[in-house]
């Protein structure tokens, strides 16, 4: 999905960029304006949980990191589990923010212990959390993606901006009418 778009005067100047997490910033403060039932349904029943990939807690971060390159995405994230599936944190190039040759060898550490000194918050739903709760945590913790966990905590899938904004435009879109011509 698109990420951000340009906003343009009436000259064609470029006056700002509208992105994705804005949008979401934007839908959170202004719910209490918002129509449809949409807002209420579950994330399960609009069907928007992508399935995710996820990674052993005990992986080098190093081959975890590769994983994820080879995903084909640079904003890829992945679950990092335990044995059972369930979710303990996760793991995304952003935790790379910072990091220098001088700390090379924390690649080589198991993902958990390279996290230890991370101060995120992961937030998680499940799949009958409303489309409004997750729009708010989203805005409310300034994160791209939630994860999706069952009742007894196991990775089920993530839901992430693209996925908000990607239902938001179908729903956007006029709804194909009959022409009023029959075919006899």
């Amino acid at each position: 999905g698109i990420q951000r778009a340009p906003i343009l005067d009436s000259s064609g100047r470029l006056t700002g960029v509208l992105t994705q997490s804005y949008l979401i910033q934007f839908l959170a403060q202004n719910l209490n304006h918002a129509s449809g039932d949409i807002f209420r349904k579950s994330i399960g029943d609009l069907n928007i949980i992508q399935k995710c990939h996820s990674i052993h807690y005990s992986t080098k971060t190093i081959d975890a990191f590769y994983e994820i390159y080879n995903l084909g995405s640079a904003s890829a994230s992945s679950a990092v589990v335990d044995e059972n599936g369930t979710f303990i944190t996760s793991l995304s190039i952003s935790d790379l923010r910072g990091f220098t040759a001088d700390n090379l060898q924390e690649l080589l550490l198991p993902i958990l212990e390279y996290k230890k000194n991370f101060k995120k918050v992961y937030i998680t739903v499940t799949p009958t959390t409303h489309f409004e709760t997750v729009i708010v945590k989203l805005a409310a913790n300034g994160v791209h993606r939630l994860f999706v966990v069952s009742n007894t905590g196991k990775v089920v899938g993530v839901v992430d901006l693209t996925d908000i904004c990607d239902l938001l435009f179908k729903l956007s879109l006029p709804t194909p009418t009959n022409s009023g011509s029959t075919q006899k």
